[in-house]
């Protein structure tokens, strides 16, 4: 879970989190349900209506389930495994006819909020699928004003003793008569259709500033103008339970940065010693000069190492560094003009980022104002989150393989397709940014309710059977990385390619060249827009900053202490 200011507020369950077994997508056979009271059971529909995917102000991808009929909007976690709903969150009623199972359960998250309440049975439906007697967590007030109506987590959960739990509504329900129902809804899906292809897909979008169309969220489906995602490396996962893998480094501006690990920190070592991550650790076998992150798409930003957000934030003209509040989160505000070349190289693969998705534009009493996208602090036992802002610079299938009879997450995997054209991104930003900053403006950074249409979005989807294809140091879909000496004159933009398009798929946030030059014209009134909220703002005081332990790196730009870091190359006027 987090707010709409746009301070990183970010959603990860402090749980360990997991996600699906990665298998060759072989068929399941369905389970007995006959010895429990209430047995899970799920139907595919022939009508199928959407799942409502959408965007609130790019900080929150949710879509509809039907709880025994009343439609909830929550939001699409895949750094979590349970599902609640909030029944007097904003539009939404208490769901008739609930089974409560006389138990409680709460799960945790990293920006210090909490989903705690009775877990109760219903039958959920989320796009063409219903599964009964599903187990989700009533919790009341659960939003917290947040304009959503609950959550539903996309990630795995462990059936296995070794020391953790990553869903606390199947742990609590355990050796009880509801320990089926207590499987997470995608789980049970896949084990109950066991015909299905036993993946997830999300292609996000960048919206308005305000409600709308997230862009595309499948299960067992693929775009068809995209099937080549199957083909691609799969980055299996590296700890159990979480959509996990290594990341080479990112470059900035050309320089290639790298390192700086959690995991290098002989400290943060230490503590974990005689405890299951140390046997995790263990087994993860990090190459050298390589960090750990994750898929999130319940965080909206990027969260990373500190020391790289003073890298790439601290010597941008105008740039602050923003007081650190009770979370310790590094956050740097900027100069909506901000326009920068962010790559990140995966299992040797580049992934540009889009300049847009390199800020975050805010709306606030005292006027618009952004942020960096990038925030750096202590996360629970990885070293990035890639949240929204990376996410939509990729078409991303999670595949949650064979469980072979007792759903434990074993091999769980991504898969990943670049939408990156650099050169049509670096011009359409100045478009991109007006287009954002006004849409604010107009709504004064009021965002009401995302609200239930039952239309289904006009696009071409396929369900393909995945085969085997190359492990995660295999062949990936994407730009294939250079030498970190190399120079990347234009490595940082996202914009969906003209191969890539398609025809049934609506992505007005890809305007081409004829806004361009609108956009380039309005350069002025952004900066106008945003002077004033820069200057209330400056007021603010720095805080200190004591830099992660990087540890021996192997290759590359090496990371130092933060006074003696600079860049050689200025970023882009």
């Amino acid at each position: 879970m987090r707010g709409l200011a746009g301070l990183a507020v970010l959603s990860f369950a402090s749980v360990f989190v997991s996600a699906g077994t990665a298998g060759p997508g072989g068929r399941r056979a369905p389970s007995s349900s006959s010895s429990f009271p209430y047995p899970v059971t799920v139907s595919r529909g022939n009508q199928d209506e959407g799942f409502n995917f959408t965007s609130l102000a790019e900080q929150i991808y949710s879509a509809t389930i039907l709880v025994n009929g009343v439609p909830y909007q929550v939001e699409l976690d895949t750094g979590s495994s349970d599902t609640w709903i909030d029944p007097i969150s904003l539009g939404v009623e208490l769901p008739p006819d609930l089974i409560y199972t006389g138990f409680n359960s709460t799960t945790h998250y990293v920006d210090k909020t909490s989903a705690s309440g009775p877990i109760v049975l219903a039958n959920v439906s989320i796009g063409p699928y219903t599964v009964y007697n599903q187990a989700i967590t009533l919790s009341y007030n659960g939003t917290k004003g947040v304009p959503i109506n609950g959550l539903i987590g996309l990630a795995g959960y462990s059936a296995e003793s070794i020391g953790y739990e990553s869903s606390v509504v199947h742990y609590t329900l355990t050796n009880t008569p509801y320990s089926e129902n207590g499987i997470p809804i995608v789980y049970n899906i896949f084990e109950h259709e066991p015909d299905l292809p036993n993946y997830t897909t999300l292609l996000m979008e960048r919206g308005d500033g305000v409600i709308a169309s997230g862009g595309v969220f499948t299960i067992s489906e693929v775009l068809s103008n995209m099937t080549n995602i199957l083909n691609a490396a799969r980055l299996t996962t590296v700890k159990p339970d979480q959509w996990l893998t290594f990341v080479d480094g990112i470059y900035v501006n050309g320089n290639f940065m790298h390192g700086g690990s959690l995991f290098e920190n002989q400290t943060v070592l230490d503590a974990y010693r005689g405890t299951a991550m140390e046997t995790i650790i263990k087994d993860m076998h990090m190459p050298a000069g390589s960090t750990l992150a994750d898929f999130d798409t319940g965080t909206s930003l990027i969260y990373s190492p500190p020391s790289y957000v003073h890298a790439i934030y601290k010597d941008i003209p105008g740039a602050q560094l923003m007081p650190m509040d009770e979370t310790g989160l590094v956050q740097y505000m900027v100069p909506c003009t901000t326009k920068m070349n962010i790559t990140f190289s995966i299992n040797g693969v580049l992934y540009p980022i889009h300049p847009i998705d390199a800020i975050s534009v805010n709306a606030q009493d005292d006027g618009i104002w952004c942020q960096g996208s990038l925030i750096g602090g202590t996360t629970a036992d990885t070293d990035w989150l890639l949240g929204d802002s990376f996410l939509r610079n990729v078409y991303i299938l999670f595949g949650y393989g064979d469980p072979e009879g007792d759903l434990a997450a074993k091999q769980p995997y991504t898969q990943l397709l670049s939408r990156t054209n650099p050169d049509e991104a670096w011009l359409e930003f100045e478009y991109l940014l007006l287009k954002q900053a006004l849409a604010f403006a107009e709504s004064s950074g009021n965002v009401s309710s995302p609200v239930y249409t039952g239309l289904r979005p006009s696009v071409s989807l396929t369900e393909i059977l995945p085969s085997p294809t190359a492990d995660s140091r295999g062949s990936g879909s994407g730009t294939p990385a250079v030498n970190g000496s190399d120079d990347l004159a234009v490595a940082g933009a996202a914009a969906e390619t003209g191969s890539a398009a398609s025809n049934n798929v609506d992505l007005s946030s890809l305007t081409r060249t004829s806004y361009i030059i609108v956009g380039l014209l309005a350069a002025a009134l952004v900066m106008l827009l945003v002077t004033l909220a820069l200057v209330v703002k400056a007021s603010r005081a720095n805080a200190g900053y004591r830099a992660l332990s990087t540890g021996n790196l192997a290759r590359g730009k090496s990371f130092v202490g933060e006074r003696d870091l600079a860049y050689e190359t200025p970023y882009d006027s």
